[in-house]
């Protein structure tokens, strides 16, 4: 006695199509995400360049660093606490 083997169905054209048009727009979006992110170039300064002060620290007596941050805006705070407190 004879049997026949049983077959899957044949797999549909368009079923195989999706699973490559989805796979061709992924590596489409991700091909323009890199060109966007590598090609932005540096971020554009938020302050002109003229209005910082660009030093070297500097040593002072005994080799001691001096380094001194200066903010009026905080000093000018600090002060009316100060004189608040006393």
């Amino acid at each position: 006695m004879a049997m026949d083997i049983a077959k899957s169905p044949p797999r549909s054209f368009w079923r195989h199509q999706r699973g490559w048009l989805a796979l061709a727009i992924g590596v489409t979006v991700l091909a323009a995400v890199a060109v966007t992110v590598l090609g932005a170039g540096r971020a554009a300064p938020r302050v002109a360049r003229s209005e910082l002060w660009i030093d070297a620290a500097t040593r002072g007596p005994g080799q001691t660093l001096i380094l001194q941050l200066r903010n009026p805006e905080l000093d000018a705070a600090l002060d009316r606490a100060h004189a608040a407190l006393a």
